[in-house]
């Protein structure tokens, strides 16, 4: 607490690291980041963005009083990169020459290979969203059952981060605080080392509910031209990249399995996969009952969330959190998910359903409850997004960030 007759303490000055926000990459983190900053500058921090240079026509999404982007000039738009990781570093330090941060707040790997010259005034805070190799075929719970060919392409796809390791283990041990969205990567860290355990802190992501409409169901339907009859069966729904790791090809060929049921499965995004995927779709006699939508601007990836009768999640790898996960419990659609990483955490009772992850009868079975038993579909979805936003909001999440920076800094 101040003293009485002291000036309060100013609130810190704040610069987040991340190298992409939504005008690059459409994911999670990078809504995170966003998010994140707007929720601290409401609470009056000055924060600025420190991101790869935005692509043409790109809108950063951060014009509220007290923020400013700033670009790492150089490095390629958008993604990890020797350049961004050998730059960003130099960019931090010539920022805080010119502007002076209490707080330089690192999101995933993105310090690169920066280490702090001595006597470098401002504490590090570093967002740990998933490990090194959690998200990824690399990890040690996922690499050993995949087939040779999966193998090849698993260590030509992610092999470098191998080789970024001893990078990012040195910004775990340099950080002054590890920020964590879940338990279940609160627990890889501490496996992978138990000295990092007093430094951790979890802080959940956080959903801003002023972007996130209450969207009627029966509305968002007619508005997509979608019917309403028990015969067409319910609207199943994906949304994310269109790569393995995802698993759309493992929903595709379970509902294949249940071709004599009523339903239609709606993937949204883009990515790598997306011709193979159509072309499975196709091959598994399907074409005419699974939509490609592409990738969805945020106003209609949320009424198509709510639109759905299931948000289905066939995740193959460990996500950290899973944040489209948690927008469709908050447009009120019940989740049905791989037990994977952090999954489990965010499905409360009553607001969705778990199968073993890369199980393709334990999807079939489950996929084949859900389609069966309308009563289990029947759900309160006022209740279950109440219960969302209470649990998992914005001004928590800003609240918990800021305490970790009181923390570091002496201050209330």
């Amino acid at each position: 607490m101040t003293a009485p007759g002291a000036s309060p303490r100013p609130m810190p000055r704040v610069l987040l690291v991340s190298r992409s926000l939504p005008c690059h990459v459409a994911g999670g983190l990078e809504f995170h980041v966003v998010e994140l900053a707007r929720a601290l500058a409401r609470r009056g921090l000055a924060v600025d963005v420190l991101t790869t240079p935005l692509p043409p026509g790109g809108e950063p999404r951060l014009t509220e009083p007290g923020l400013s982007v700033h670009e790492v000039l150089g490095a390629p738009p958008g993604r990890y990169s020797i350049r961004y990781f050998r730059l960003v570093g130099p960019r931090i330090e010539q920022l805080n020459a010119e502007i002076g941060y209490d707080v330089i707040h690192g999101h995933e790997f993105g310090f690169g290979f920066w280490r702090p010259p001595p006597g470098f005034g401002p504490r590090l805070v570093l967002s740990v969203h998933g490990t090194l190799l959690s998200e990824t075929p690399l990890d040690p719970g996922v690499f050993p059952g995949l087939s040779l060919g999966l193998k090849v392409w698993a260590v030509a796809r992610f092999g470098r981060r191998w080789l970024y390791g001893p990078w990012w283990r040195r910004s775990l041990g340099r950080a002054d605080l590890l920020l964590v969205d879940s338990d279940f990567t609160l627990g890889e860290l501490e496996r992978l080392d138990a000295r990092l355990l007093p430094r951790l802190r979890r802080v959940r992501l956080g959903l801003a509910e002023d972007e996130l409409p209450a969207i009627d169901r029966v509305a968002a339907r007619a508005a997509l031209g979608w019917g309403d009859q028990p015969s067409e069966g319910p609207v199943l729904i994906t949304v994310g990249r269109l790569e393995w790791q995802k698993g759309h090809d493992l929903a595709l060929k379970a509902l294949a399995r249940l071709k004599d049921r009523p339903w239609r499965y709606v993937i949204v995004g883009e990515g790598g996969r997306q011709r193979r995927l159509k072309a499975l779709a196709r091959r598994l006699g399907l074409a005419d009952r699974v939509e490609f939508t592409g990738r969805a601007p945020q106003p209609l990836k949320l009424r198509l969330l709510a639109a759905a009768d299931v948000f289905v999640w066939p995740e193959r790898t460990h996500p950290a959190f899973g944040l489209v996960g948690l927008e469709a419990l908050a447009m009120g659609t019940p989740v049905l998910a791989a037990r994977r990483g952090a999954i489990a955490e965010l499905i409360e009772p009553g607001g969705g359903w778990l199968f073993d992850a890369n199980d393709e009868g334990a999807l079939v079975a489950a996929l084949e409850n859900v389609l069966s038993e309308t009563e289990r579909r029947k759900i309160d979805r006022a209740a279950l997004r109440a219960s969302i936003l209470s649990r998992f909001n914005a001004r928590t999440m800003s609240e918990g960030v800021h305490a970790a920076y009181a923390e570091l800094l002496g201050g209330d």
